[in-house]
């Protein structure tokens, strides 16, 4: 994984150490020292509500998403980029301490500068798209052998076999990705699924800020679950897309409501 020591456009000089680091001193626990996946396949209904409500638990992606099937579901991005960008919202779960949050999603892309490739399933460590659930994407929406492209996928299933994870989209609601930033980097927020987007410099300069977005995402491959931070700053901290956290790693979980608890 690479630190937000990477070079970009428009890349804020003091993100380093200041904030990497306390976001992996509050994630606790790495992928050495997870505790074991569910054995059960999951089946997560999707969030209907507008309310975000922390469950008081920092736990691992699958474990939250596990924890939350029955009760909506974890948040969607767009929910939680409603909470941070648009309202003030955000403040009540700041108080709480909920500084990273899980999103619903898993953003699928290729290495960077890369491509899907036909035949081929999309392997991040152990977590694995088949290549049989890009295929019949592609039918709708070509994008394999297309740089630029990404998944945002909308898990209908997470199975496990071993040690191995096989994420199972919802093909009616998973969305296909163009101009899919390849590094750390500022983009065009795409109004959809609020993840960034690449646009030249000069329509990025034009922009407002809240229609600008930060992508955090490995130069591997990657099948990385979304992730959101709650802070005061909304200079960087909560336009922050994130892409590339493990998803051993524990952050804080809520579910999704209709009304207020």
């Amino acid at each position: 994984m690479i630190t937000m020591n990477q070079k970009s456009r428009g890349q804020p000089q003091f993100m380093p150490e200041k904030h990497f680091n306390a976001i992996l001193e509050y994630a606790e626990v790495r992928r050495k020292s997870a505790p074991a996946h569910p054995t059960n396949p999951i089946h997560v209904p999707k969030s209907t509500g507008n309310i975000i409500i922390p469950i008081g638990k920092d736990m691992t992606w699958i474990d939250g998403f596990n924890e939350t099937r029955s009760q909506g579901g974890m948040p969607s991005n767009v929910l939680h980029d409603d909470y941070l960008i648009y309202s003030d919202k955000w403040k009540q779960l700041k108080e709480q301490d909920y500084y990273v949050t899980w999103a619903r999603e898993v953003a699928a892309y290729p290495e960077a500068d890369g491509v899907f490739k036909s035949g081929k399933d999309l392997v991040d460590e152990n977590w694995i798209l088949p290549w049989e659930y890009i295929s019949k994407l592609n039918d709708v929406v070509e994008f394999v052998g297309e740089k630029g492209r990404a998944i945002f996928i909308e898990p209908l299933d997470v199975q496990t076999d071993g040690n191995r994870v096989i994420i199972i989209p919802d093909l009616q609601s998973t969305i296909i990705l163009s101009n899919f930033l390849q590094k750390f980097d500022w983009g065009k927020v795409d109004k959809l699924t609020r993840m960034p987007m690449e646009v030249t410099d000069q329509e990025l300069n034009e922009l407002p800020k809240n229609e600008k977005r930060y992508i955090l995402r490995t130069y591997g491959a990657g099948l990385r679950p979304l992730a959101r931070l709650y802070s005061t700053d909304f200079d960087v901290n909560r336009r922050f897309v994130i892409a590339d956290w493990m998803s051993a790693l524990r952050f804080g979980v809520a579910r999704v409501a209709d009304k207020e608890e």
